[in-house]
């Protein structure tokens, strides 16, 4: 009997050793994330350049907590900012299997904008040794990495703040439209052609609007500007001022550099107290920070609905520091602007340069003008970025031109880690396509996309 109970009990195991294992082997969804445990996830640490090997399990909070992390197996970001997150660990989006390992190499995105002169040697950029995802393998309706995008179609139909959407492409995609002014939200209409402005993905086919554009008002589709004489509704005019009442007004506070939304009405009674107005919707100051009020939103001046934001003003740059290609004034006032809560915060001057090469928009509060603005337009005034070129491109023979004081290090892309070389070594690294990394210029010699910055070939302006 013992025999018997004892067989039974081995049958018993053995058949339940394939599902134990059919349960831990299959991919770890948690946080909204689909994680293939068998791979090796590393947390990169921005300031130190470092990458360190953290457990499957907590791979969630962290991205909960924005760390970038990165799929060593896999070669791939799960979590990179600015880019976000990798719509392939999404567990609403995840294919049946993770990034393929076998998928063609990736190759970490160079650091794009070498500096002209640079300061002391510090940390490269959070995202120098960015590794780009591999080959796509999701459907196209996985979402898009956050960048910012213009998405034409028609729309399907709109309840409430929740918009159906069929874009030209052919994807049908759910907008939330809340952050919409409501005069515009309120003239959506089922059929009609507009254009969404977003990058800020919720889903793989959702995704939440900064801007709505119909077609019946994009002069680039045939439609029409509204008129500067006919506003859709009368002007809210008190204590001297007409204020278009559908616009969307914030109070500034130079304390903290920060934005807080204030209804119409309450305006007028800020103005008297002094207090910044800034006008979101025309983009211009109501009461700018040096106490002046603009003239168009006076109550005897016409037209304040359509109120055109001024030139900037022309900059001056004393003092001025020089880096990655911009020349910027030490004693101006820097912003660096968020579009999805419509917040500025303050940066030094020192920020600006690698905020510029990550894409995000800076404002220079003193001149009053955009260093690089919301559709990553740089300012000729501030300068421009250096180029790259491929090495490739490069004639065979050509020498390079290396300041023989800067600290460089070679780049494993294996391991991600750098290892100091003498400048005596770096022409034959760059010959065998080793990336290396100008530490003191704070710049790519030859980066891991195999670019070559063109201020190191001979006979070009050198970084310092």
């Amino acid at each position: 009997m013992r025999t018997l109970v004892t067989l039974l009990a081995f049958i018993l195991v053995i058949g339940t050793v394939p599902m134990a294992i059919a349960q831990t082997t299959g991919p770890l969804v948690a946080e909204g994330l689909s994680l293939p445990r068998d791979h090796q996830y590393e947390r990169y640490d921005a300031g130190k350049s470092t990458y360190t090997k953290v457990d499957v399990s907590q791979v969630p909070a962290l991205v909960k907590q924005k760390q970038p992390i990165y799929d060593r197996t896999a070669k791939a970001w799960v979590y990179n900012s600015p880019k976000g997150l990798d719509p392939r660990y999404a567990a609403a989006a995840a294919p049946a299997t993770a990034p393929a390992t076998t998928a063609p190499a990736a190759k970490a995105p160079a650091a794009t904008a070498p500096a002209a002169t640079a300061p002391a040697a510090t940390a490269p950029a959070a995202t120098a040794p960015a590794a780009t995802a591999p080959a796509a393998t999701a459907p196209s309706t996985k979402a898009p990495s956050g960048e910012w995008q213009r998405i034409h179609g028609k729309i399907e139909s709109i309840e409430g703040s929740t918009m159906k959407f069929r874009a030209d492409d052919g994807r049908v995609l759910t907008v939330d439209v809340s952050g919409i002014g409501s005069s515009v939200r309120g003239g959506l209409t089922p059929g009609e052609g507009v254009t969404v402005i977003a990058h800020e993905w919720t889903g793989p086919t959702a995704v939440r609007a900064n801007y709505v554009q119909q077609d019946s008002s994009d002069p680039a589709r045939g439609g029409k500007t509204a008129s500067a004489t006919a506003p859709a509704n009368p002007a809210l005019v008190a204590d001297g001022l007409s204020l278009p009442p559908d616009h969307q007004y914030e109070r500034y506070n130079a304390s903290t550099s920060a934005y807080g939304k204030v209804e119409a009405s309450q305006v007028p009674a800020l103005v008297k107290q002094k207090v910044p107005i800034y006008d979101r919707t025309a983009k211009v100051w109501v009461l700018n920070t040096e106490q002046k009020l603009d003239p168009r939103y006076a109550a005897a001046s016409p037209g304040a609905a359509a109120v055109s934001t001024p030139a900037a003003p022309a900059l001056t740059l004393p003092a001025a520091a020089t880096a990655s290609g911009l020349t910027l004034p030490r004693d101006h006032q820097y912003e660096r602007f968020n579009p999805g809560s419509s917040t500025y915060a303050k940066v030094d001057v020192k920020q600006v340069p690698a905020l510029v090469e990550q894409k995000v928009p800076i404002y220079d509060r003193t001149a009053k003008a955009w260093v690089l603005n919301t559709e990553h337009k740089l300012d000729p005034r501030y300068g421009t970025i250096a180029s790259a070129m491929p090495l490739s491109s490069l004639p065979a023979g050509q020498s390079l031109t290396l300041p023989k004081d800067h600290q460089y290090e070679r780049y494993d892309l294996a391991s991600a880690t750098y290892m100091k070389i003498d400048v005596s070594q770096v022409p034959t690294l760059v010959q065998q396509k080793i990336p290396v990394y100008d530490r003191t210029a704070k710049t790519w010699v030859l980066d891991t996309e195999q670019q070559v910055d063109s201020r190191y070939v001979a006979g070009a302006a050198r970084p310092k």
